[in-house]
């Protein structure tokens, strides 16, 4: 196995977005922050660096607990030549954030990525009179507003994002709920890369299929892993976009590739799908990301 260390190429891990970013700190899991990282623009970028030899890892995130699946991230799975290697769960905190001097009245138009956008929905609803506008990332957001210095123009990001652009935060854990979580996938090349972290047994697989609906309906997609007794951590579907007839699933099972129960239960799936690729192997850090929701919740005096 090799090593994230041992990797002689120019970047050690690219993400999406710019430093401050979500992703960046999810980076930090795997890395010193020392390390030479490489901000991409896009997800596709994070991909592709990784893909023409730039960076050794991408580190992606691929759920949340509040905006659920990032679907643009499956669909780049299924097509990319990468691999699951390892995987986080990053606490997810969000500020408002303007330029020093500035007040929450002051307020006027609010810029962030999508998925921070959703996660703090119920946050803006109180505010109908702000234009909210979408950027390509959080922290690219937060640098334009303090690069422009435009009065009552404010940016949604993590803290650090204030501290790296230097920014003054307004207010803070404006999402909609405070057990916001999201969970990110370490991508590589080769399937067989390792990994810093330390590793304990267990081992989990994300594979991602294709489905006809009729022979959906009439094989019961998930039967052959719960005949087999084989835990799942995750299911994901949805239609197929440009196809009128087909669904996509994307699984994270608990186990390997190695058992005979999970090669049984592939070898069905393989019977009744269009298409089937394995997403990768690696080791179980948290069965499913709703289990890190359960120990952050208050217990009643």
């Amino acid at each position: 196995m090799t090593s994230l260390s041992a990797r002689s190429l120019r970047y050690e891990v690219s993400y999406q977005g710019q430093p401050g970013a979500f992703s960046e700190d999810a980076a930090f899991d795997f890395v010193s922050r020392d390390a030479p990282l490489l901000p991409s623009r896009t997800l596709q970028d994070a991909f592709a660096s990784v893909e023409r030899g730039d960076a050794a890892y991408a580190i992606v995130p691929v759920e949340n607990t509040l905006a659920g699946p990032i679907d643009e991230t499956y669909d780049l799975l299924a097509d990319s030549t990468l691999s699951i290697v390892d995987e986080t769960v990053q606490p997810i905190s969000h500020c408002l954030i303007a330029a020093r001097g500035s007040a929450k009245r002051d307020v006027v138009r609010v810029l962030s990525h999508p998925i921070a956008l959703a996660q703090c929905a119920g946050f803006l609803r109180g505010h109908p009179e702000w234009e909210v506008v979408p950027a390509f990332d959080t922290a690219g957001a937060v640098e334009m507003v303090l690069r422009d210095q435009q009065l009552g123009h404010a940016a949604i990001g993590s803290r650090r994002s204030a501290e790296v652009y230097g920014g003054e935060i307004l207010m803070e854990g404006i999402q909609d709920h405070p057990e916001n979580y999201t969970r990110f996938v370490l991508l590589s090349l080769d399937p067989d890369a390792g990994t810093p972290r330390p590793c304990g047994p267990g081992r989990k697989t994300s594979i991602s299929f294709r489905v006809e609906d009729r022979r959906r309906r009439e094989s019961g997609v998930l039967r052959p892993f719960v005949e087999c007794g084989i835990p799942l951590a995750n299911v994901l579907s949805r239609p197929l976009g440009g196809s009128a007839s087909e669904s996509v699933y994307h699984l994270d099972f608990i186990g390997s590739l190695e058992g005979d129960s999970v090669q049984k239960a592939l070898a069905q799936i393989r019977r009744t799908a269009t298409q089937m690729k394995i997403l990768g192997t690696y080791p179980l850090r948290v069965a499913s990301i709703r289990e890190v929701i359960r120990p952050a919740r208050k217990r009643p005096d």
